[in-house]
C-alpha cells in the first residue's frame, strides 16, 4: 500500500543505481551499508552506531557519486517508513549524527514539499524537516502548519518530559525562531530561541541549549542593533546584554571540546557552536570597534577546524559559499587593525 499510495501522488520511481566505472566498488559497498543500518533500525531499540560511521565513510568517499543512494533511500524510507519510528534514528536525525542520512531527510523533505498528498502520512522527523524546509524557503503559512502537527504529535511526551519529544520541539522552536529573524521580529526571534534553549534545558541538551542562545544573545541582538544604529538609546545595551553570554559560552564550549575525543560526533557538534559564537563575537566587535575582542575571537576561528575547512577544497560542499560566509571576518580584523594605526 506504500509504493501504491507514492505511485498515485506522481513520484517517479527512484533512479537505477549504475554498478559500473571506478566507483562501482564502493557504491556496492555503500548500498549493502545502508541495508545493514536500515535493517538495524527496523528492529525495536535498534542503534547501529558504527554501522553509520562507516556508512558516513563511504558516503564521504564517493562524494557526488553516492547522490543517487540518498534518492533511493528517500523514496524508500517514503515508501516504507517503519524505520522511522525508531526513536534512535529519530535522536540521530534530530542531532545530525549522520552525513548521509541527514542529506537523505533534507530531500525527503523536498519530495513531500513538491508532492503534498505525501505529507499526509510523513513521520515525525519528515514533518520537522518540513517546517526546517519551509523556514528555509520563507513560507511562514506552511511551516505554521507542519510546526502544528509536530506539536499534537509530541504534547504527551513533551508533557512527560521525554528528552527526545523536547529536542524535537526545541527544534521546531528554534526554525520559528529563524522565521521572525528573517521578517526582522528581533524580539520575537529572541524569545523564540530562549524557549528553545529552555526546552533543551529540561532535556539535559547542553548542545541544543548553547546553539539556541547563541542566537539569542548574538545574532538577534547585534542584527536588532544595527538596524537601529549606533545613535539609538538601545545599541550599546543590546549588544552589552548579548556579549558576556557568548563569552561564558564560548569557555564552555571549549572546555567541552577538551574532553571529547578526536573526531567525533560530539567534538564535531561543539566545534560548530565555536564557530558561531566566534563569529557572533566578532560582529559585535566590528559595531563596537573592540580591536581586542577581535583579535581573541579571531584566533578561536583561525584554530576552529570547521572554519579551517571552508579553504579546503576536498572538503565536502559547497567551497565557495563557504569561502563567501568567513570572509568577513578577517576584514573586520583588519579594518580595527587599521583604526589603531
Amino acid at each position: 500500500m506504500a509504493n501504491d499510495s507514492l505511485r498515485k501522488a506522481g513520484t517517479p520511481e527512484a533512479p537505477q543505481i549504475q554498478h559500473e566505472g571506478p566507483d562501482a566498488a564502493p557504491i556496492v559497498l555503500m548500498t549493502q551499508q545502508i541495508d545493514r543500518v536500515m535493517n538495524a533500525f527496523l528492529v525495536p531499540g535498534g542503534n547501529p552506531l558504527q554501522e553509520m560511521v562507516e556508512l558516513d565513510r563511504l558516503y564521504i568517499l564517493l562524494g557526488s557519486s553516492a547522490q543517487p543512494l540518498v534518492e533511493s533511500t528517500a523514496r524508500k524510507l517514503l515508501a516504507e517508513p517503519r524505520a522511522l519510528d525508531n526513536l534512535n534514528f529519530q535522536s540521530s536525525l534530530l542531532t545530525n549524527g549522520s552525513n548521509f542520512f541527514g542529506a537523505t531527510l533534507r530531500r525527503m523533505g523536498e519530495l513531500v514539499d513538491a508532492e503534498p498528498a505525501l505529507a499526509e502520512g510523513a513521520k515525525l522527523p519528515v514533518l520537522i524537516r518540513l517546517v526546517e524546509h519551509h523556514r528555509r524557503g520563507g513560507n511562514g503559512d506552511a511551516m505554521s502548519k507542519f510546526a502544528v502537527r509536530v506539536e499534537q504529535a509530541l504534547y504527551a511526551r513533551v508533557q512527560a518530559n521525554e528528552p527526545l519529544a523536547l529536542g524535537q520541539l526545541a527544534k521546531v522552536r528554534y526554525e520559528q525562531s529563524m522565521h521572525s529573524f528573517n521578517q526582522k521580529d528581533f524580539q520575537g526571534a529572541i524569545a523564540g530561541a530562549d524557549e528553545s534553549a529552555a526546552l533543551c534545558e529540561r532535556a539535559g541538551d547542553q548542545y541544543g541549549v548553547l546553539a539556541a542562545r547563541g542566537n539569542s544573545a548574538g545574532l538577534s541582538r547585534y542584527e536588532w542593533a544595527r538596524s537601529l544604529g549606533r545613535d539609538h538609546p538601545d545599541y550599546r545595551r543590546l549588544l552589552g546584554e548579548g556579549r558576556p553570554i557568548l563569552e561564558a559560552d564560548l569557555e564552555t564550549v571549549r572546555n567541552r571540546i577538551a574532553r571529547s575525543e578526536k573526531d567525533s560526533p560530539d567534538q564535531r557538534s561543539f566545534s560548530r557552536v565555536e564557530m558561531n559564537n566566534a563569529a557572533h563575537l566578532m560582529q559585535i566587535a566590528d559595531l563596537t570597534d573592540d580591536l581586542d575582542l577581535a583579535r581573541k575571537t579571531m584566533e578561536v576561528l583561525g584554530n576552529n577546524p570547521l572554519y579551517q575547512s571552508a579553504f579546503d577544497p576536498k572538503y565536502p560542499g559547497d567551497l565557495a559559499h563557504a569561502q563567501e560566509w568567513i570572509r568577513p571576518y578577517p576584514a573586520i580584523l583588519q579594518r580595527l587593525e587599521s583604526l589603531k594605526n
